[in-house]
């Protein structure tokens, strides 16, 4: 469905949910898809250590995924407008 809508020139907001077990090549697989696509990915590892909060922090990653998603959904609301 993306490549189909890539070669025709129209865009429709996408979402990815990539999930796995631990090691499993889930921000690997994510990194090319962001190039790939030109998207944007959202991981709360990365924010939490970027925001020096420990990963283990189970409140504080609760509180940036559900900002994650809503991030996410206002993206997909905007469609290509973005």
């Amino acid at each position: 469905m993306v490549f189909s809508a890539m070669s025709t020139g129209k865009f429709s907001p996408t979402l990815v949910v990539i999930c796995g077990l631990p090691g499993s090549g889930k921000t690997t697989h994510a990194r090319r898809l962001e190039q790939e696509m030109s998207a944007l990915r959202f991981c709360p590892d990365e924010w939490m250590q970027a925001l020096e909060i420990d990963l283990y922090d189970e409140g504080r990653r609760e509180r940036i995924e559900q900002f994650q998603w809503m991030q996410a959904k206002r993206l997909l609301s905007l469609g290509n407008r973005c």
